[in-house]
């Protein structure tokens, strides 16, 4: 195989060719101590109780229990639950060889996963942090029978995130079929709701794929990568036998990126910020199975501002695999790419004229895939794990491309699963290791010594005398250090004390050396896996805005800076202010701090009492005058009526028009007296139903009769706490905008129901939901995002307070209110409102 390492901080004119060999003396790793599972198919580390311990998941076939997951404590290996019992191998959708049971990232409840073929439909079970099933969607997605034939269908991706921008957060993945060619497609489903938000029919197979804002415009695309297919139907924009890179847009429109090869041609991957200039890029690459003369592979960088590919590169290589490698803070990343011919050759990229440029080859005896990365000395830079079939390895390589050291492994593995333990020191590190191999899978526990992957980290002391001095004066430091500390940690403490603001600061090479819970839940970290880690490493999965603001301050010379940044936080999008500064010593940064503060809340609170504090001002200043203008006109009328009747027709022309604006202006100030009125609510218990039913009917009275009306109650009472007139000024105003939206002929449908929460059994409150649905012109995603803001209408009468009245309104009653629409074919407006207990 071959492993391109694209150095971007190397600019020189003239170089020569090396080529490099591995030393055979390297330490060999051999002590692994088996479990005690058998047959074990995956595995999950985490901490499943609570209580501070890591535990593992284990995924496994068993004689009395056909397929099972057993929950045990990494320390002593004792069970933590009962086991979880499944269905049968063959009844689940499989992802790398192996049935896809896997964590969730995004979601507050949903942490683990499962796809599973019930009667021919895909179905989604999804659990809790204590592997409890909490929820189950049961699609409409036509699934083969039997799993096991050569149509399998596998599932390409899955990931979270809030793709109709509605504050819920949504399910997305994919599945691909074999020769019965469906389902090819991506999928969305409403976490809530549990309904299908679209499906996306592609006609080649699906590759990976990431919810990714490219552009920084607000919106998330799925980027995804295709692979070519010898079979099925042609169809849509991708053909069926070539591999494409491309992004699906919110509206469903795609933009194709790359176009590769034939039939059984593969695109992969990979996201970093290469060319420096604050927004994420695209290092893809592309090789063919069966057509290698006709589509030799191909590596190309696409900037991720302008979606174009700014540089590639074929040469007589083989590609099997790219990785980036973090070189060090501060430092552009490496792009390691990985070929056949068990050689790495390292490449090197000119920003000017942006061309990439043979180096160096490095024979890397076998290197077939990455199975993970841990920092094993602490230097702020990950070693690499990669499988080696040719000598039945896991290969330690540092991001120099040296081999430290080697783990044996099972013969003939083709796959491997590492992952490290919370109970890693600067001494020995934990892991646990499962290996993929015909004869069976193996699972074991590893411990790593670090002074044999690093031999000049360990210093041996033969003269007692000097030993005991420096011992001496060790303990003369500690104590410095031990009382600078205190002192720093109690400054810490009372810095970061306030539940609102997120605090984080890291040392020079960005290590984690003290935070505070808010930081952790805004950036959604678990506490045992943040200390002392990396802060590329920790935000790699995170917003890119963050990233790139970051990047820049880092690289940057300046010692504050301060923005405000659009980020996904537990599903929805926030607002939140970030400011960094640095601390100096000897004129050399020693610590980095950050702060975080969510003002999404805060913004909004804003706006809302100054436009209550407007409201209150305006109805003072105008009603009185408005009254004055009214009652004029009207005796003006009463005057001509009485002593000039023959001129009454002529003076309507001129007076009707008058009192016509002045009733317009009046009933805008109106609104703006109940917005200004909404906090003096008088909260009593009512039926929902009972309050729908009654307002529905008086406007119906009011109604243009060209609109078909449609009620559908619950069968049963929905007791709700409300102030039954503020909650029905919220429901008119939405009613009112259907009517606009169908122009007084369309039809208008309202549904009340009764909505269990998932957590029903754990004591979670039940909801009830409004749903209002026309058919009228609807909207596009650009007036959806603004219909919340005071003063946008798109009516030439309106005020611009209808809907943020409504909003308001449901939410001083607690509830929810979310818009869904799409021009040309009508709008929802969902409301959720808590039951009485």
């Amino acid at each position: 195989m071959i492993l391109f390492c694209v150095n971007l901080f190397a600019f020189q004119d003239t170089f020569e060719k090396q080529v490099i060999k591995w030393p055979d003396n390297v330490y060999t790793e051999k002590k692994k101590m088996f479990v005690g599972f058998r047959k074990v198919i995956d595995f999950i580390v985490d901490d499943f109780n609570r209580d501070g311990i890591q535990d593992v998941a284990i995924m496994r076939l068993d004689r009395n229990i056909p397929f099972c997951v057993s929950v045990i404590n990494t320390n002593d290996y004792k069970y933590v639950f009962e086991q979880l019992q499944l269905q049968s191998p063959e009844k689940y959708l499989e992802s790398g060889g192996k049935p896809y049971f896997t964590a969730l990232k995004g979601h507050p409840v949903y942490k683990y996963i499962i796809f599973r073929n019930e009667n021919g439909y895909l179905v989604i079970d999804l659990f809790d942090y204590r592997l409890k099933q909490v929820n189950t969607i049961k699609t409409s997605i036509n699934l083969p029978l039997n799993l096991n034939k050569k149509s399998v269908v596998v599932l390409s991706f899955v990931f979270i995130g809030d793709w109709n921008r509605d504050f819920v957060p949504d399910l997305i993945f994919g599945l691909s079929a074999g020769k019965i060619a469906k389902p090819r497609a991506v999928f969305c489903y409403d976490l809530i709701t549990g309904k299908k938000i679209f499906r996306y029919d592609i006609a080649p197979m699906l590759g990976n794929s990431s919810l990714i804002d490219l552009n920084q415009d607000g919106l998330s695309e799925i980027l995804f990568s295709t692979n070519g297919a010898s079979d099925g139907d042609y169809f849509g924009p991708f053909a069926r036998d070539s591999s494409y890179l491309a992004i699906l847009k919110n509206d469903l429109s795609n933009k194709i990126l790359w176009r590769f090869g034939g039939e059984s041609s593969y695109l992969r991957y990979e996201i970093y910020d290469i060319t420096g200039d604050g927004f994420s890029d695209i290092i893809a690459y592309g090789f063919s199975v069966i057509d290698k003369e006709k589509n030799p592979s191909k590596i190309v960088l696409i900037d991720g501002r302008t979606q174009e590919i700014i540089a590639s590169y074929m040469d007589d290589i083989d590609i099997l695999d790219i990785e980036i490698v973090n070189n060090g803070p501060g430092k552009i990343p490496s792009i390691w790419i990985l070929d056949r011919n068990r050689k790495i050759v390292a490449l090197e990229f000119d920003r000017i004229p942006g061309k990439f440029r043979y180096d160096k080859e490095i024979d890397a005896k076998g290197i077939y895939k990455l199975v993970q990365r841990d920092d094993i000395n602490g230097d702020g830079i990950p070693e690499m794990f990669f499988l080696n079939r040719f000598v039945h390895s896991l290969d330690i390589v540092n991001n120099e491309a040296r081999l430290l050291g080697r783990i044996l492994i099972s013969e003939n593995s083709f796959n491997a699963k590492l992952e490290v333990l919370n109970t890693s020191t600067n001494k020995e590190r934990h892991y646990f290791l499962l290996c993929y191999a015909p004869q069976g899978n193996q699972f074991y526990k590893i411990y790593l010594p670090v002074n044999k992957i690093f031999p000049e980290t360990g210093v041996l002391f033969k003269n007692k005398s000097l030993l005991l001095l420096i011992m001496f004066f060790i303990c003369i430091i500690a104590l410095s250090i031990f009382t600078w500390t205190k002192r720093r940690n109690q400054f810490l403490s009372n810095v970061v004390k306030s539940e609102k603001i997120g605090f984080l600061l890291v040392d020079n090479k960005l290590r984690v050396r003290a935070y505070n819970q808010t930081f952790l839940e805004l950036l959604q970290i678990k506490k045992n896996k943040i200390h002392k880690r990396n802060l590329d490493d920790l935000l790699a999965d995170r917003a890119s805005s963050l990233k790139s603001a970051l990047n820049l301050f880092i690289l940057g010379v300046r010692d504050y800076y301060f923005n405000e940044i659009h980020m996904n936080i537990q599903g929805q999008m926030r607002d939140v202010a970030m400011e960094f500064f640095r601390c100096h010593r000897n004129k050399k940064t020693t610590w980095i701090g950050m702060l975080f503060i969510d003002i999404s809340e805060a913004t909004q609170t804003e706006r809302l009492k100054a436009w209550g504090a407007l409201a209150q001002r305006m109805v003072h200043k105008t009603k009185t005058p408005l009254g004055t203008i009214m009652l004029s006109l009207q005796r003006l009328h009463k005057t001509y009526s009485k002593n000039m009747p023959e001129k009454i027709a002529e003076l309507d022309t001129y007076l009707n028009p008058a009192l016509q604006e002045v009733r317009r202006v009046r009933d805008q100030v109106n609104m703006f007296v109940k917005f200004a009125n909404i906090n003096n609510a008088e909260k009593v218990n009512r039926d929902l139903n009972h309050v729908i039913n009654g307002l529905l009917e008086n406007y119906k009275r009011h109604a243009p009769e060209g609109v078909k009306w449609k009620l559908e109650l619950e069968e049963t009472p929905l007791p709700v706490r409300v102030d039954e007139e503020q909650l029905t000024e919220a429901v008119i105003n939405i009613l009112d905008n259907a009517v606009t939206a169908v122009k007084g002929k369309g039809d208008i449908e309202i549904s009340v129901n009764r909505e269990t929460h998932p957590l029903h059994d754990y004591g979670n409150v039940d909801c009830a939901s409004i749903e209002i649905i026309d058919n009228g012109v609807g909207m596009d995603r650009g007036k959806i995002e603004k219909l919340f803001t005071p003063g946008y209408t798109t009516s030439d009468h309106g005020s611009g307070m209808g809907m943020v009245i409504a909003k308001s309104i449901i939410e001083m009653h607690e509830g929810e209110i979310f818009i869904d629409s799409t021009e040309n074919l009508g709008t929802t407006v969902y409301i959720r409102l808590p039951l009485v207990k």
